[in-house]
């Protein structure tokens, strides 16, 4: 989905890529209802465009293995709690007990549980297709990129790099190919991970 504020004062569009299991749902709201980075960067004058990967949320699965290979992955309940450092790792879901500090709104965390879907690690090439093919419709862009999009990101720059203004990768779990070539095609942009 996408949205054009007027007027505009982001030069380029944003394009918010999600995570692993996830959704773009995860880019409009939080899980304790305040407003997401959608419309942070909305009222602030940015087109933002909100993509759901191949397989994923409003994107939809097909039947497998007729149509995707392979099975889906379904993440438990504990899972992000215990992998995404909003606990102190195995075991810290069951007591949930948080980090120290964490800036995660753990009251909410069942809400947060109830975006995640089965993904595949078998459909990483339709994915990096169909987002190659919307930078292709829309850039030259920003992409904001969270966890398993990170991967997907860093592979678009490579391939686009005339459509990428800037990356900005939010605790990235993959990066792009590193053979002088494909790292020489991000020269020019603009990478902050975090």
């Amino acid at each position: 989905q996408y949205a054009v504020p007027q007027p505009q004062r982001g030069a380029v569009p944003l394009l918010l890529w999600h995570g692993g299991g996830l959704t773009g749902v995860t880019w409009e709201s939080t899980p304790d209802g305040r407003e997401g980075w959608q419309q942070f960067f909305l009222r602030r004058g940015w087109a933002v465009y909100v993509s759901d990967a191949v397989e994923r949320g409003r994107a939809g699965w097909a039947m497998y293995p007729e149509i995707t290979a392979g099975e889906p992955i379904f993440l438990t309940k504990g899972d992000p709690w215990e992998r995404f450092r909003i606990g102190a790792g195995p075991g810290s879901y069951r007591t949930r007990t948080a980090l120290p500090g964490t800036q995660f709104p753990t009251e909410a965390y069942d809400n947060f549980t109830r975006q995640l879907v089965p993904r595949w690690t078998t459909t990483d090439k339709a994915i990096l297709a169909g987002y190659r093919a919307l930078l292709q419709r829309v850039g030259p862009a920003v992409v904001m990129a969270h966890s398993q999009g990170g991967l997907f990101a860093f592979r678009a720059a490579q391939a686009l790099p005339d459509k990428v203004r800037a990356l900005v990768l939010i605790e990235p779990s993959g990066f792009g190919e590193t053979t002088p070539e494909a790292l020489a095609a991000l020269r020019d942009i603009p990478v902050l991970a975090v």
